[in-house]
């Protein structure tokens, strides 16, 4: 049965395993290392399923708030998945059309590539764009904090947070490249 069994963050990306967060201190710290080449282009892939109307999905970013504050969110509001996004002061948001229903599986996708203004969400193939507020192209977040999934271990650090729901329900299939 899919979304029972807990899961490291590592096994995360098999799809025969999945997370359950089935509570407000659920969440996954994955320490990603990334060499700084590496980080003109993001793309983080993840299936969920959740009766919950809003949660976090997952955050990486910063700790702390103002111009130097950078980050990047993908969260559940009002039972749509949304993206917000920070870099030095430039922030942009988007909202992506299908509504999460219960009981339902949805391939959620968000991508950006180093040197742009866009972070593109796709929710089941329908895809919207965050552009940054700043005229000037943009690398990817800060590599030295980790991806959280499903909520964050104190969220008075992450002051930037979109919404304060840690993600009620079930990822399988996660991918980072």
């Amino acid at each position: 049965q899919l979304c029972t069994v807990p899961s490291t963050a590592q096994d995360l990306a098999d799809p025969q395993s999945s997370a359950t967060f089935n509570n407000t201190d659920s969440y996954l710290a994955v320490d990603v290392q990334v060499a700084s080449s590496d980080t003109r282009y993001t793309k983080i892939r993840m299936q969920v399923s959740t009766g919950a109307t809003r949660g976090l999905l997952f955050f990486r970013g910063t700790r702390g708030t103002g111009v130097s504050s950078s980050f990047i969110a993908a969260y559940i509001q009002s039972s749509r998945v949304s993206i917000q996004t920070a870099f030095f002061g430039a922030i942009g948001s988007a909202t992506a059309s299908p509504i999460i229903s219960s009981g339902q599986m949805y391939v959620i996708t968000v991508e950006h590539r180093s040197g742009t203004n866009e972070v593109d969400l796709s929710v089941d193939n329908i895809t919207v764009t965050a552009r940054l507020s700043s005229p000037r192209p943009h690398t990817i977040l800060p590599v030295e904090n980790p991806l959280y999934i499903g909520g964050v271990p104190d969220q008075t650090q992450f002051s930037q947070l979109p919404v304060t729901n840690s993600f009620l329900g079930c990822v399988t299939s996660f991918r980072l490249s």
